[in-house]
């Protein structure tokens, strides 16, 4: 299965309540299937790239814990990577 669509991703994050969950003090377990083989960029964004930008990379990795097979923690780690990049080349300094 691949998981794809920024409007799914933040579709998903509605679901699950993220915003809420971001205030929060508890950790997050985000359990992924063993059937995902993919997850896609734009998905990941749209779920969690917000919670990525208010908290930082070390915030977000301490408040959400994956449960995932090991080759999706590349999807992941690329994932927080495009959300913490600002730079944007269409734009002039």
């Amino acid at each position: 299965m691949l998981i794809a669509g920024r409007q799914k991703g933040a579709a998903a994050r509605d679901q699950f309540e993220l915003d809420n969950l971001d205030g929060g003090d508890e950790q997050v377990l985000v359990k992924i299937p063993e059937s995902v083989i993919s997850l896609n960029s734009s998905f990941f964004l749209g779920m969690f790239g917000k919670s990525i930008k208010a908290l930082g990379r070390e915030g977000f990795q301490k408040k959400y814990v994956f449960e995932c097979a090991p080759i999706l923690q590349e999807d992941i780690d690329s994932g927080i990577r495009q959300a913490l990049n600002t730079s944007n080349p269409l734009v002039s300094a």
